[in-house]
């Protein structure tokens, strides 16, 4: 048996920490090869390694991250990467992010477990089961409603804003405290 891809559109990108969130599968959908991945298809908290772009660590290049599998949403599964800090890893964080919604993910793996039948008057190919072994940014996949969820650059701006906008406060609150305090002794 040989190993196989799959691909989808979907992810978030944290470019502040390196990490990204990535729906890689969406359950459900005929894709492209006349598959459609099921709910239960992959195994929760499997790590993965993440591929450079286009699958390219099949070849010449170095993987540019690692990441682990959440099967947790009801539309598909999600793989949360962290990129490593090489050079590599780091260009192909920059190309996610500024793609944003261009930007699409596949997943190489094995086949545990299959039926062929039908959905919707359509001949597919239902994996039921499958040993995932690496994610990847693609230009193209074959199923284009898997998406990027989360960058931590997004989430981590937004963190630090709050962040400091509560800090603000308190500190706002706390002057206003000791200028009453002051006014009550005089």
């Amino acid at each position: 048996m040989f190993p196989e891809r799959k691909t989808f559109t979907s992810h978030d990108v944290k470019a502040a920490d390196g990490t990204v969130t990535a729906m890689f599968s969406v359950y459900g959908n005929i894709d492209h090869d006349g598959d459609v991945v099921t709910p239960g298809a992959f195994t929760d908290g499997q790590e993965v390694v993440i591929s450079a772009y286009n699958h390219s660590s099949w070849g010449p290049n170095l993987p540019v991250g690692k990441g682990v599998i959440r099967t947790g949403s009801s539309g598909g599964a999600l793989v949360e990467a962290t990129f490593f800090k090489s050079q590599a890893a780091q260009d192909t964080l920059e190309v996610i992010r500024e793609l944003g919604p261009l930007q699409q993910w596949s997943f190489g793996f094995n086949i545990l477990d299959y039926s062929h039948g039908d959905q919707n008057g359509t001949a597919v190919r239902f994996l039921k089961s499958l040993d995932v072994f690496e994610v990847s940014p693609v230009l193209r996949g074959s199923n284009s409603a898997a998406h990027t969820v989360e960058t931590s650059s997004i989430a981590a701006i937004r963190a630090r804003v709050l962040a400091e906008e509560a800090h603000r406060t308190y500190a706002s609150f706390v002057l206003r405290q000791i200028a009453e305090a002051n006014r009550e002794v005089a």
